[in-house]
């Protein structure tokens, strides 16, 4: 869940509010403030991280575009930033940073994808496998009075780890290529869909090691490179034709003026 909601909220903010009506930016005003809601309860530390950096990388690109637009997005941030800070969210967020139960097993599941990925660094083993035991001891695993217990799947808390367990190092090296050059042959692009598409492409990275990007959360990030790609085609067009009308403008200005009488 916070993977598709992190890269689906710069879609909304660029076609409902930057691209949209009143009535579109009304309504994902009332989105946005809703969705802080679920972001806090989820007790998701990985989101939020996402969150974070993402704010970070927003602020770094409008930078170095127009000062206003900063402002703005500094604004809004902090509004936000004050709104959780007064309301009974925040003791929610300090009590999941003081507990994370989870620290040691995913830890522990990381380990063992990496020394599992170094038996078959090439092809890998294709899918996940089962662990023997829990995290804590070999002993504990399935049993008849608690089937949920121990046997994790190794590979299965994260895209980077699936990756090399799965697919090997060198699989994950083109993997992760693959989204890299994305964010490398696009990063001049300073339009709204450039930034939303880059930041797709960036978080992408972040989240691959705490979530699996498969199903939607796939579609999303390929419709994201697909928006990119489209979008620098319609860059590339428009300049080309500013081009030829431009050379076409001088051609007609070097003839210079009909001669008297004559219409042009």
């Amino acid at each position: 869940m916070g993977n598709n909601l992190a890269i689906t909220l710069p879609w909304l903010i660029v076609g409902w509010w930057l691209m949209g009506t009143r009535t579109h930016r009304k309504i994902c005003g009332v989105i946005l403030a809703i969705a802080i809601v679920p972001i806090v309860f989820s007790f998701d530390r990985g989101l939020w991280i996402g969150l974070v950096l993402a704010a970070g990388y927003m602020a770094a690109r409008l930078s170095s575009k127009n000062p206003k637009l900063l402002v703005g997005f500094v604004g809004a941030v902090l509004v936000v930033a004050v709104v959780i800070a007064l309301s009974p969210l925040m003791d929610l967020i300090s009590a999941r940073i003081d507990k994370g139960s989870s620290n040691a097993g995913r830890a522990n599941q990381a380990v063992v994808a990496f020394e599992g990925a170094k038996a078959s660094p090439i092809l890998g083993f294709g899918s996940t496998r089962r662990t023997q035991g829990g995290t804590n001891s070999i002993a504990v695993g399935k049993s008849a009075s608690c089937p949920s217990c121990g046997n994790n799947s190794v590979g299965a808390h994260g895209q980077l780890w699936l990756l090399i367990f799965a697919n090997g190092f060198l699989g994950a090296f083109f993997y992760l290529g693959f989204f890299g050059y994305g964010v490398w042959q696009f990063r001049r692009d300073k339009t709204p869909y450039g930034y939303a598409g880059v930041l797709v492409l960036l978080l992408s990275f972040v989240f691959s090691f705490v979530y699996l990007a498969v199903g939607p959360t796939l579609i999303f990030m390929m419709l994201s490179y697909a928006l990119l790609w489209r979008n620098d085609m319609y860059r590339r067009e428009e300049e080309a034709a500013s081009v030829t009308s431009g050379q076409a403008a001088g051609i007609g200005d070097r003839r210079g003026p009909p001669p008297a009488g004559v219409t042009a």
